[in-house]
């Protein structure tokens, strides 16, 4: 029961990484939905493609803050959760990666193939179901976080590859080895600063160093149209 409580806490840092995504879904679906009616596939992909980029800039951006906070998180809460440390990188990683594979489970369920989605879920639990009981032995609640990732990780790759086949949907390039480089860069930087004795200033400056290179290195290499639409927007709002 302790294990349980210490997990359900640690988890629900992972959960604010696909947070952002909720109203991008909603907005997503009604798009997808008119696009399939209109027989247009170039919207699908485009949609697609832009889901996948955008949600992965978000969910990055979150995903290292909390990683090069971690230490400070567990100064706000009990000691004895230290143990859930680990649960909250892999549940994280498992929503980075759902949020890295954009709205493909929305373009599965719109579509002919939408009973393959059933499939899909299915599918999904009969891993997370198989790795659990495979890992939680060996690792504890940390096992069952890396079940999370793994099963996520397959069920998303498995949707990846579906769309791939059935329309040549390939919302993947370059662009992605730069993002991930981006943040690794980001994220080493901001471990450099030693550990200040107040955690509340320490979250600060280091979460401020990590924003002060991640954003302006998204901007430069144009990972994101959209975002760097939107970052002009906002410049050109502040000098007039």
């Amino acid at each position: 029961i302790n294990s349980t409580g210490i997990y359900a806490t640690a988890a629900f840092f992972g959960v604010i990484v696909i947070i952002p995504s909720r109203s991008l879904l909603k907005i997503a679906s009604a798009v997808i939905a008119d696009a399939w009616k209109a027989k247009n596939l170039l919207i699908i992909k485009d949609v697609y493609y832009k889901s996948c980029i955008n949600q992965l800039i978000i969910a990055l951006l979150i995903f290292i803050g909390i990683w090069a906070n971690i230490n400070n998180v567990f100064k706000f809460i009990p000691a004895e959760f230290i143990t859930g440390k680990y649960v909250i990188f892999f549940i994280c990683l498992a929503n980075l990666i759902d949020m890295g594979t954009g709205v493909n489970g929305i373009i599965i369920g719109t579509s002919k193939y939408y009973r393959w989605q059933t499939y899909f879920i299915i599918f999904l639990a009969i891993l997370t179901i198989i790795s659990n009981y495979l890992l939680i032995p060996i690792w504890g609640i940390t096992g069952a976080a890396i079940a999370t990732a793994m099963s996520g990780f397959i069920y998303n790759l498995s949707r990846y590859i579906f769309l791939f086949i059935i329309y040549k949907f390939q919302p993947f390039n370059y662009k992605y080895i730069i993002l991930i480089a981006v943040g690794a860069a980001s994220y080493y930087i901001s471990n450099l600063l030693p550990e200040l004795d107040n955690f509340i200033l320490d979250i600060i400056l280091r979460s401020g160093i990590i924003i002060l290179i991640y954003v302006p290195m998204i901007y430069f290499f144009n990972i994101s149209s959209d975002l760097n639409q939107k970052i002009n927007e906002v410049f050109k709002k502040i000098i007039l």
